[in-house]
């Protein structure tokens, strides 16, 4: 609606101009499949058309895509995006008519932001030097991208897209990755993109992703092995996390096959297992090697060149943040195979999961035992034991018990007036019970992700088991003596019953009771 004074309608004049300014040329030599990742153009797609004066053109379609953050020009005193309340598009600098069609103008929401703060190693970049590194964060999907050039986006090996049961013909659902564009990314340096979670993982056993490189801009000059792709979780980003780094299998410009174009050297597939492991073994030679620390990062690297690392005390059952990077690795030395330079590439990460949950079952028992003494003692005996994995019909795997318990008692009516001369007169009725029960957690209580039977195997010595297990166990004995109605009969002595009044012989002492 131009030159009207209230163009967002709000029956309000107001003369504050206050916006971000973003800037995209239309110019012939801007434009073009050339110009792919210039100018904020991510695709695009050709077609060839009949007119109505049947005349067949090539009509070409571009995909903008514009970070929001990164404008050209700030009018005005905004400072943030917590308050746009409109948006304005204008064109100019024409000097003939010309038709723009916008088949899709829209907001595009991310949960993956960009990790604005340093990944490079210790001493790999210094902290003053300027960088020229360009890092954004987008889609790619099979609706938009599927034509895309030099290397058509199609989804992973096994990957089906979810039919939309809602409809008459079944359409199928748009399917779509995270892409990851970096150019002139320093040797030794990292970019990444990040989110907050909060999810426990420790009921899962791997963690596996979809990953896929190719080179950026204008010559196909990434090699095999140039860049790795690397996943960071834990509590913070910085200081208590695990990772896991895989160098990168780039995809050749024109390759159609899903199999080269998601290569399955590419894929994230990490054991837990091996995280917790690691960390272990890390506190271990950490009580013989003073170089060691909590704060630095200790790394282990597979035959088949992953590298597992490990920082802080990082909990697999509270994980808080998640991070997916893209690392250039540092050049060590003359002959490690690294050229050293800065790379352009851009990376698709797809189908992040857990799998392999941990559904081992449990079981539970029960016994109980009873003597009975003549009339001196009754004994009852009782036992319970439970392991992890224990619980009702209608709980869920993850709502089972988390900690292996185990217990016994005796418990015992004694009539010790049994043992005293009968003569004496005196009922001495006494109660003894005795219990004992062991809770041993699945994990250990200082270590949350660390099985409890795993961390009293890491220990060496007795008093360090000990501690932990003083921790972690919880252990009751329950004593108890009583001796109730302790009392003296009247009359003295045992004997029987007096009988009834009338006829009929008297036992001991007539009518009035029993005799002495």
């Amino acid at each position: 609606i131009p030159n009207t004074e209230d163009i967002n309608q709000d029956i309000t004049l107001s003369t504050i101009e206050s916006y971000f300014q973003y800037k995209v040329s239309m110019r012939p030599q801007d434009l073009g499949e050339f110009n792919i990742g210039k100018n904020y153009i991510t695709d695009t797609f050709e077609q060839t058309v009949t007119t109505a004066d049947e005349e067949e053109r090539v009509i070409r379609w571009y995909q903008f895509k514009i970070p929001v953050r990164e404008y050209d020009n700030r009018v005005g005193g905004i400072t943030d995006f917590r308050s746009i309340r409109f948006i304005r598009m204008f064109a100019k600098g024409w000097t003939e008519p010309v038709t723009l069609r916008f088949a899709r103008l829209e907001l595009i929401r991310g949960e993956w932001r960009r990790y604005l703060n340093s990944l490079a190693g210790p001493q790999e970049i210094e902290p003053d030097d300027p960088s020229a590194t360009v890092f954004n964060i987008s889609a790619v999907n099979i609706e938009e991208n599927g034509n895309r050039e030099p290397v058509p986006y199609v989804t992973p090996p096994g990957i089906i897209r979810e039919i939309d049961v809602g409809t008459a013909n079944q359409r199928r659902l748009n399917e779509q990755s995270l892409e990851m564009a970096v150019c002139d990314l320093a040797d030794g340096d990292a970019r990444g993109a990040y989110r907050n979670i909060n999810f426990d993982m420790r009921m899962y056993k791997r963690l596996r992703m979809f990953v896929h490189a190719e080179a950026a801009g204008d010559f196909e000059d990434l090699n095999d092995g140039d860049l790795s792709i690397f996943v960071r979780l834990g509590s913070d980003y910085n200081g208590n996390f695990y990772e896991y780094e895989v160098p990168l299998k780039v995809t050749p410009w024109g390759e159609l096959l899903p199999e080269d174009i998601w290569p399955q050297d590419n894929n994230i597939d990490v054991s837990f297992e091996d995280l917790k492991t690691l960390k272990l073994t890390r506190n271990t030679a950490m009580e013989t090697d003073p170089t060691l620390s909590l704060s630095n990062k200790y790394t282990v690297t597979t035959p088949d060149g992953k590298r597992l690392s490990v920082v802080g005390s990082p909990n697999l059952g509270n994980i808080r943040t998640l991070l997916i990077g893209v690392r250039n690795p540092k050049k060590r030395t003359a002959t490690d195979g690294d050229d050293g330079l800065a790379k352009c590439a851009e990376i698709w990460v797809n189908e992040l999961r857990l799998s392999d949950f941990d559904n081992r079952g449990g079981w539970a028992a029960t016994a109980t035992a009873s003597a009975k003494l003549a009339d001196f003692a009754n004994v009852n005996l009782t036992g319970m034991y439970s392991t992890i994995g224990f619980g009702s019909i209608d709980q869920t795997v993850n709502e089972r018990n988390k900690f292996e318990e185990r217990s016994y008692g005796v418990q015992t009516n004694v009539n010790l007036d049994k043992v005293l001369p009968q003569e004496a007169g005196v009922k001495v009725p006494m109660f003894f019970s005795f219990s004992e029960s062991f809770k041993s957690p699945q994990f250990n209580p200082l270590d949350p992700d660390i099985e409890f039977k795993s961390a009293l195997a890491n220990v060496s010595s007795q008093a360090d088991r000990d501690s932990i297990r003083f921790a972690g166990q919880e252990y009751n004995m329950r004593k108890s003596l009583n001796f109730t109605n302790v009392r003296k009969e009247k009359g003295g002595g045992g004997g029987t019953a007096p009988g009834p009044r009338g006829p009929g012989p008297q036992v001991m002492g007539g009518p009035k009771g029993l005799g002495g």
